[in-house]
């Protein structure tokens, strides 16, 4: 077998993975909505004037709702079929497998691919009509794009600005890890001598995106008068026992990369493992100080932080 060939078993995995994301987008489509598809409908109003003042009662930019609403306008779908607008979430996933050849060599980058296909966030989110799955895939490539300046490669800016601004237009969430993976990748860039004009775009990029943010949230919507502690969502320890339970097969990744390092010498953990997941970190600091006033951290919410994690878990787990 070639040195950086992948072992067959590894192989048999990712074709369970693809096999598996095939199954669920085929057969998934017609599962019953659940209350937030049902506002998505609502708010994409299909057939009939946009209610402005429902879909500005949100603290989501109407970006994805008018994405659907111009699905449904073009093609004349019916409510299921409306969920395959989530095929815009491919262009940046294979996107992030592109670029990411730069750092990660085949067998990493099929270990990647299963922990990501493999992965109950990414299997039953992509036939949801909601944002995530297109966010969690423009969450992968702009954490992708920020992991190669970590590993010292060449600066991929427009990617990393773009994916970003992209997160920033889908979702609150999408906003504020767009905006702390900036912020890493500025801290990052000033220590290691990134160009003035390259730090000075990511400088330009957090204002402008966080500006227009606080514009839509304070000065446009009314998502203010929906905060405080009697939403749906509540302060329980529920998300995290998701979070680590749809990804049980990355976190026994995890473990068993553990076990095999304490065991037998392995090359040195890059740093870039921590430094990918500090963007997660920032935002989950956030969230739980807004959380005291309003509850803000929901399962779904922490697919956010689920590309930063599959990356530094990869990074972790000896070659």
């Amino acid at each position: 077998m070639k040195q950086n060939a992948s072992p067959p078993w590894l192989a048999r995995c990712l074709f369970v993975g693809i096999a598996a994301q095939l199954y669920i987008v085929i057969y998934g489509r017609t599962r019953t909505f659940w209350w937030d598809e049902v506002y998505t409908l609502a708010a994409a109003a299909i057939g009939r004037p946009v209610e402005w003042d429902f879909v500005l009662r949100d603290v989501h930019p109407p970006t994805y709702y008018m994405l659907v609403r111009g699905l449904g306008l073009t093609t004349g779908m019916d409510d299921f079929g409306l969920r395959s607008i989530n095929l815009l979430a491919l262009p940046p996933a294979l996107g992030a497998f592109w670029i990411l050849r730069e750092v990660f060599n085949s067998r990493k980058l099929a270990l990647l691919a299963v922990l990501f296909l493999c992965n109950y966030f990414v299997l039953f989110l992509s036939v949801d009509l909601r944002s995530y799955a297109i966010t969690m895939c423009l969450g992968l490539l702009a954490h992708s794009a920020l992991l190669l300046e970590l590993m010292g490669k060449r600066p991929r800016t427009a990617i990393l600005i773009g994916a970003c601004t992209g997160l920033w237009a889908l979702h609150f969430f999408g906003a504020g890890i767009g905006l702390a993976i900036l912020a890493v990748s500025v801290v990052h860039g000033w220590r290691t001598g990134m160009s003035r004009r390259q730090i000075a775009a990511r400088i330009a990029a957090i204002l402008v995106l966080g500006l227009l943010f606080v514009f839509w949230v304070v000065g446009v919507s009314n998502a203010l008068d929906m905060t405080g502690g009697n939403l749906w969502i509540r302060n329980t320890p529920k998300p995290l026992i998701d979070f680590l339970g749809w990804q049980s097969i990355a976190f026994a990744t995890l473990i068993s990369a553990l076990v095999v390092r304490r065991r037998s010498p392995a090359e040195a953990v890059p740093n870039a493992a921590l430094w990918i997941l500090l963007p997660s970190a920032m935002l989950l600091t956030v969230a739980v100080l807004v959380s005291f006033h309003t509850p803000v951290i929901s399962s779904r919410n922490t697919s956010y932080f689920v590309a930063g994690t599959l990356l530094a878990i990869t990074l972790y787990v000896p070659d």
